[in-house]
């Protein structure tokens, strides 16, 4: 099963913000996600989009996933 054949340059910009919120690298997230570098490259690259338990994951890990997905910050951020 490959990634989401989908591109989002905006969404990556906005889930880069969110990694850089959290003070910590590519990589260190892709560890506590569970997956390679590179595909966290290509989904703050916008070349693709994560799956929603990476999604989920990155929540539990306090990103904004609704400011990921559409641009919009939620009420108590």
């Amino acid at each position: 099963m490959g990634a989401p054949n989908h591109k989002d340059p905006a969404m990556g910009e906005r889930l880069s913000e969110e990694i850089l919120k959290l003070g910590i690298t590519n990589g260190e997230i892709a560890a506590r996600l569970g997956c390679h570098p590179p595909k966290v490259s290509d989904w703050a690259c916008g070349r693709s989009i994560p799956y929603s338990w990476y999604l989920a994951r990155l929540y539990e890990l306090g990103c904004d996933v609704i400011y990921i997905l559409v641009g919009e910050r939620t009420r108590w951020q």
